[in-house]
């Protein structure tokens, strides 16, 4: 089984490096270099040495060790680099994590009910408590989870630096911008392995055949499982997002284009689905929050102001600009062969 999956809008997983302009990055032949300093000539270390200027004075005489599309002024003069492998299986099965999360969720009869134990419980992040409750046993130790297994297989990327520009809604005035190096076009792909469950039990044959049925009552993981609740969490994060757009009439181009991926990615029958990774894409991609909004406002309204201090994630959007549109960051299309 394979994984593909293919930017709709930049994408952007931080590497944990940030490249400084003029030093890292310098521009050549209006591309972004990045700076090889393993090959960097002799007379160009002893100038910037003697007089610590930034090497953007000798861009014709330094090598690239990449060279990357340019779709920023740069006056950011720092730019977030990206993960080498764009986007890593670890981060995709994250997200796959979370969709699962908000899928059984919905299904539960008792939801409100672990939704409202898990808000009373401090300790613990209210995500790490429910997924106790729906995806891990204990004893036997077992974590759901475990029977998937996503490795990186192949990749034909193209990536660019690019402007990620943070709005205040509904005014739509400026509130930051990041620079950074996002995936904007090409495919990744990823093996997919699902295996089933087989728990370390010692002893007697009962004890075993009882480990079994408790087992059954984990949720059962298989392709057409994962894909129902990436497509269920895809188009969840879609209804946000358009709810948000339309606070301001200069996003109608958005808007429009957020609709156009609904009307593709959240039929039934469709092969691909819609997801929304990466950084700065707001805590409703990251968490299960929107079906407690959903289920439990009072709840929600709640939780907002008890771990949600910084609410500008709500009233904001990420937005970077497209062909003289602005369009939000980290929307892709996932699609299970």
């Amino acid at each position: 089984m394979e994984i593909k999956l293919s930017p709709l809008t930049p994408v952007h997983v931080w590497s944990g490096d940030v490249l400084v302009v003029g030093y890292d990055i310098v521009v050549k032949d209006g591309d972004a270099c990045i700076v090889d300093v393993n090959q960097l000539p002799t007379e160009v270390i002893e100038k910037v040495a003697d007089d610590l200027a930034p090497l953007d004075r000798y861009a014709d005489k330094v090598k690239c060790s990449r060279v990357l599309k340019l779709r920023s002024d740069l006056s950011s003069k720092l730019v977030y680099d990206i993960s080498p492998w764009y986007v890593p299986a670890s981060t995709l099965k994250g997200y796959i994590r979370t969709a699962l999360l908000y899928k059984w969720l919905g299904e539960r009869q008792d939801a409100m009910r672990l939704i409202e134990q898990a808000v009373k419980q401090d300790r613990r992040p209210i995500g790490s408590l429910l997924e106790d409750r729906l995806m891990r046993m204990r004893s036997p130790r077992v974590d759901v989870m475990q029977s998937l297994r996503i490795w990186e297989t192949k990749a034909k990327a193209e990536t660019a630096i690019v402007d990620i520009h943070v709005k205040r809604l509904p005014s739509l005035s400026s509130v930051a911008k990041v620079s950074a190096v996002a995936l904007v076009g090409g495919e990744l792909r990823y093996g997919i392995e699902l295996t089933p469950f087989r728990p370390k039990v010692r002893g007697q044959t009962e004890e075993l055949a009882n480990a079994i049925k408790l087992l059954e009552k984990l949720p059962h993981l298989g392709v057409d499982h994962i894909r129902e609740a990436l497509r269920q969490f895809g188009c969840r994060l879609l209804e946000n997002e358009i709810e948000q757009a339309k606070r301001h009439k200069k996003l109608a181009p958005y808007v429009e284009a957020l609709e156009k991926w609904r009307s593709k990615y959240c039929k039934a029958d469709e092969a691909c689905v819609i997801a929304r990774m990466g950084r700065m894409t707001g805590i409703y991609s990251k968490t299960v929050i929107s079906i407690i909004r959903e289920k439990m406002p009072d709840v929600y309204e709640m939780l907002l102001e008890k771990h949600f201090h910084k609410r500008h994630d709500f009233n904001t959007l990420k937005l970077v600009e497209i062909d003289g549109r602005q369009l939000g960051v980290g929307w892709c299309e996932i699609c299970l062969t």
